[in-house]
């Protein structure tokens, strides 16, 4: 029995080592995955500028170049460029303009490549990446003046030119195409995503109408289309700083919209100080974000989103701390995918001051993109077991109704009184077993660590008597304990070895009660925990060598009787805790017990008289 235990404990915790393994590593490999697509393709440095001259000042301007203060008489910064390039080496030259530049007059020995732009427009930017083709015939071989004209408007983008390349053309595409994509084709992608998500979540609510858990998931959908629908955004009817303003201010809704959704999908009550905080917390968010568009205090837009990242890790400990009767694979799925958008989150808000290059920019709405598809994989699972309980539930009536219907006297409440007590059976049954084989597996490999680790406690004892309790109790409701004999069988299974490694000889007696049949399991129950009791009692206080446990049938009542030949019971004994329960159970079975000595004026004996259970 203690290899057995041993072996139970050794094969539970290589299941949550490799658990935790598979866990971890799965994160981790998302996370390398995601900075190699980021950081896969950067722009050779020989080919990059490193600085503008501003053709006002005639002063050198470092790149990346961030917000310009305001200038009373212009609205456009004028950068120029010299540069010389070998066209027998360079074949194709190009321009490659990175970053996030809203939008630009770009203009090479005269030559304007972007005719199309209009610079005083002001609701209108563009962050994609972009590359023009040099034409040939506007080169010179010696020296070459390019000229980049930007907005000066602060709302358009925080970055007015992030990085400007001059080189091959085909060099210069591949790179264009994947930061294009990792700029806007993954945001697109992210768009398209949560539309067929909250097209799923709203079919799933027509198989639930009255379940608020689907309308909650479209809701946070929404709030993620609102911040990645504004990174994308060209033409910002209203302006850009209204957009900006709701697409941070959905951001902020994010945080309350989850915790909204994970309270309804796991049951979660939620408590008047937790929302409170979160009020809390949302205030102090948006007066960040106050102070970082009208005082113009970069820092605090950080501050801003290492806050949101802090109070989504807080929320996510605190529901995991109230789902422990979740399923391990729900707990699971939305600790990764928690743990994968905040981090994304965090490091996109701290890469933001780090050269362009090396930027993990907008990697918040792929984060995003993983909590709703953990979410929508999960309200998919509960469907098809659902489903699947549903059929399996059907498809057991149909066959017990047709079994039920066959005799063509039976009355059609026997019929469906028939019907419901096998399902009912078939059900117990199943849950007996489930406690069974996992929370008593689970207490035993327990009780097997505290005595490996505290020899000395009370804990193993009180954890066997438990677990006793438990096995007793589901021995009263199993289908086999419907006779009284059966009934009495399984419990010397239970306890004759007990009673054996206590050095204590047990003999059991049954004597007429083969035919008694239990009507209530609960006074089943009730009888065998006290007789674990008084048995434990035997072990404990006794010094007996033997014992016997007889049960009879008298006169339409059942008495059962242990008698032991031990010291016998002290008179203050019978107020002991553990009698005291024996007597209170035996008067809720409507019965009577009584104690005396046992044969010769030798030990114990204790006699119970109860009606037909």
């Amino acid at each position: 029995m203690i290899e057995r235990q041993d072996a139970v404990c050794i094969s539970i915790k290589r299941s949550l080592w490799r658990r935790n393994a598979l866990f971890w590593g799965s994160l981790l490999l998302a996370f390398g995955v995601l900075i190699f697509l980021y950081l896969g393709s950067q722009v050779p440095a020989d080919l990059c500028v490193t600085q503008l001259f501003d053709a006002a000042s005639g002063k050198p301007v470092a790149l990346p170049l961030q917000r310009i203060p305001g200038r009373s008489e212009e609205s456009v910064i004028v950068l120029q460029h010299h540069f010389r390039i070998d066209l027998a080496k360079t074949p194709r030259p190009a321009v490659y303009l990175g970053e996030a530049v809203p939008f630009y007059d770009l203009q090479v020995n005269g030559r304007n490549l972007t005719s199309r732009a209009d610079l005083q427009k002001r609701d209108r930017r563009d962050l994609a990446p972009h590359l023009h083709a040099l034409p040939m015939d506007a080169l010179h071989a010696g020296e070459n003046l390019l000229i980049l004209r930007v907005p000066l408007a602060n709302e358009l983008s925080e970055s007015r030119v992030g990085m400007l390349c001059i080189g091959d053309y085909d060099l210069l595409y591949g790179i264009y195409r994947a930061n294009w994509w990792r700029r806007i084709g993954g945001l697109y992608l992210c768009l398209a995503l949560f539309v067929v998500l909250a097209a799923v979540a709203l079919g799933l609510r027509r198989l639930s109408p009255a379940a608020p858990v689907y309308l909650w998931y479209v809701g946070c959908l929404l709030l993620m289309a609102c911040r990645t629908g504004y990174l994308v955004a060209g033409d910002m009817p209203g302006g850009p700083l209204a957009w900006r303003t709701v697409s941070d201010l959905s951001i902020v809704l994010l945080v309350f919209a989850l915790y909204q959704l994970m309270a309804s999908f796991w049951g979660i009550a939620l408590r008047h100080w937790g929302l409170a905080w979160l009020v809390i917390a949302a205030v102090l968010q948006v007066s960040c974000l106050w102070s970082n568009w009208n005082l113009r205090l970069p820092n605090l837009n950080l501050a801003f989103w290492l806050s949101i990242a802090a109070v989504a890790a807080i929320l996510m400990r605190h529901v995991i701390a109230r789902i422990a009767h979740a399923p391990a694979v729900e707990r699971r799925c939305m600790q990764w995918a928690m743990l994968f958008a905040v981090c994304c989150g965090a490091l996109e808000a701290i890469t933001y001051r780090l050269d362009p290059r090396l930027r993990l920019v907008w990697i918040y709405p792929p984060g995003t993109a993983a909590l709703a598809l953990m979410f929508v994989f999960l309200m998919l699972r509960r469907a098809l077991l659902g489903s699947r309980l549903h059929g399996h539930a059907t498809q057991m009536l149909r066959r017990d109704l047709d079994r039920a219907m066959a005799p063509a006297s039976m009355q059609s409440a026997e019929v469906w009184k028939s019907l419901s007590s096998g399902l009912a059976d078939r059900e117990r049954q199943r849950m007996l077993h489930d406690i069974d084989d996992g929370f008593g597996s689970r207490m035993l490999a327990v009780m097997q660590q505290l005595k490996h680790e505290h020899p000395e406690s009370r804990l193993n004892v009180d954890i066997s008597r438990a677990l006793l309790d438990l096995r007793l109790m589901i021995d009263a409701m199993e289908e086999g304990s419907a006779l009284i004999d059966n009934a009495f069988n399984t419990l010397q299974l239970r306890l004759q070895g007990t009673l054996a490694a206590a050095g204590i000889h047990s003999h059991w007696e049954m004597t007429g009660v083969a035919d008694m049949r239990v009507r209530n399991r609960r006074k089943l129950m009730e009888l065998f925990r006290c007789l674990e009791e008084l048995l434990s009692n035997v072990i404990q206080h006794s010094v007996a060598s033997h014992v016997l446990i007889s049960a009879h049938s008298n006169a339409g009542m059942l008495v059962v009787r242990i008698e032991d030949d031990g010291r016998g019971m002290s008179a203050g004994a019978i107020h002991g805790c553990g009698l005291r329960n024996v007597q209170t159970r035996m008067r809720m079975l409507g019965g009577t017990v009584a104690f005396g000595q046992g044969a010769e004026g030798r030990g114990t004996r204790v006699e119970m008289i109860l009606p037909r259970i």
